[in-house]
């Protein structure tokens, strides 16, 4: 049997979940292999879902949705006849029905929906007009999570080599909060994208944030580091700046106030440059 992971990664939450899946599932005898789909194109993603027995997808929520570059990718998924889908997602709290929202397009493409689980990892939205509850945590509360989120890995490579049926966010609580949340989603991106600001004299145009951009919105034009206005909301900008000169308004120039997240573990910015 071959599994084959797809997942989007914006500070590396979802990241480290995909490969602790996928080593939990290597560890069962079972082939598997964690694909960012970042690093794929359309061909060569068809053809590793033509090759694979089952497949996953993973992705952080945003407002009980997918990032953009994932809901395209799940569009452009080919046509199946039965083939085995599971879905994990990573929160900070609870997204409601984050893990079953695509289900029944996936089985209009053909997919047959088997295991839906959600991982709370580390918020990245750490910044002005959000509760501290959104703050990461020290390095002791980091490795909490990342420790309970390599456990129900494994449940998940259990559920998913055996064809469980397991899914997490149903029911009218998990249908309501999903709903809710959605109505945001695109008022909420384009909100923080007018938030992001370039303090410039701290730049020193090392052009990490245009290399991590996943959608190309920022560029270095005329002498300096230009933010566009079509933000995905993936936060590596903010985050991975190593002089933190990618604001979120002027309030989180504090960075004692405002800390920066660096990623669940250091090798996950090594894996974007």
């Amino acid at each position: 049997m071959k599994i084959t992971i797809f997942y989007f990664s914006g500070t590396g939450s979802t990241w480290y979940v995909a490969n602790s899946l996928a080593e939990a599932i290597n560890n069962k005898g079972v082939q598997a292999e964690a694909i960012s789909i970042e690093k794929i194109n359309q061909t060569d993603s068809e053809k590793a879902i033509k090759e694979s027995d089952k497949i996953v997808l993973g992705f952080p929520i945003y407002c009980s949705a997918a990032p953009r570059n994932m809901e395209q990718f799940i569009d452009n998924l080919p046509q199946e006849k039965g083939k085995p889908v599971s879905v994990f997602t990573t929160v900070a709290l609870y997204s409601g029905d984050g893990t079953i929202h695509y289900r029944k397009l996936l089985q209009r493409k053909g997919y047959a929906f088997e295991a839906g689980m959600e991982f709370v990892m580390h918020s990245n939205l750490n910044v002005p007009g959000f509760p501290d509850m959104f703050k990461p945590g020290d390095e002791e509360k980091i490795a909490l999570r990342n420790e309970n989120a390599i456990a129900k890995a494994k449940q998940m490579a259990e559920a998913i080599i055996s064809g469980q049926s397991k899914t997490e966010g149903g029911g009218f609580f998990g249908r309501f909060t999903g709903i809710s949340q959605r109505i945001f989603y695109d008022m909420s991106i384009k909100m923080l994208n007018k938030k992001l600001l370039v303090k410039h004299d701290k730049c020193i145009k090392c052009m990490r944030c245009v290399k991590m951009c996943p959608v190309e919105n920022i560029k270095f034009e005329d002498g300096k580091i230009q933010i566009g206005d079509n933000c995905m909301a993936c936060m590596r900008c903010y985050h991975f700046c190593p002089t933190a000169a990618i604001n979120c308004t002027e309030k989180s120039f504090d960075i004692k106030k405002w800390p920066r997240f660096k990623g669940p573990t250091k090798d996950y910015i090594k894996t974007l440059l």
